[in-house]
């Protein structure tokens, strides 16, 4: 039982090589171990036949020929697409700057707020909850900053990328 198991597991790995022995493009060695095959094995040996005619058909014909330009295309294709690649990981590092910059900007605002916080409201004639209340509102607004240009740059990439 398990020589004829192996008996169809190296049939099949044969027949699977059977284009590229009629063509003779394997190895020397799996070569003949094809035409070993084909000796004792009738159905290989009829497929072996036709693909070695459909090869020799095909040597006779002539090679294809490519469009006019299509090497020009392609090269210019693939200039845009790295062109179009390095805008976009310009522009993501650009908003990456922005948005760090907010950030730090927030940061600033609110260690100003607490060291002088009692300064600056007697100075806008403010009380503390109405100082705390706007800057809370500066910082919804930096938020909602940030999120609105990062939809900004993520529908303009969206976009481009459909172009």
């Amino acid at each position: 039982m398990d020589k004829d198991k192996h008996n169809d597991n190296n049939h099949q790995k044969i027949r699977a090589s059977l284009a590229l022995a009629a063509v003779s493009a394997l190895e020397p060695a799996a070569q003949s171990q094809v035409e070993a095959h084909l000796e004792s094995c009738e159905p290989c040996r009829k497929e072996f036949s036709a693909l070695r005619g459909l090869a020799s058909e095909l040597r006779v014909l002539p090679p294809p020929v490519l469009a006019f330009g299509l090497a020009q295309r392609t090269s210019a294709r693939v200039r845009a697409e790295l062109a179009a690649r390095s805008e976009r990981r310009r522009h993501n590092l650009v908003l990456l700057m922005v948005t760090v910059f907010a950030w730090i900007d927030t940061l600033i605002i609110l260690a100003i707020a607490r060291m002088f916080g009692n300064d600056i409201a007697r100075l806008l004639h403010v009380s503390d909850s109405q100082l705390t209340f706007g800057f809370v509102v500066y910082w919804l607004v930096a938020v909602a900053a940030t999120v609105a240009l990062t939809g900004h740059v993520g529908r303009v990439h969206r976009q481009r990328r459909l172009v």
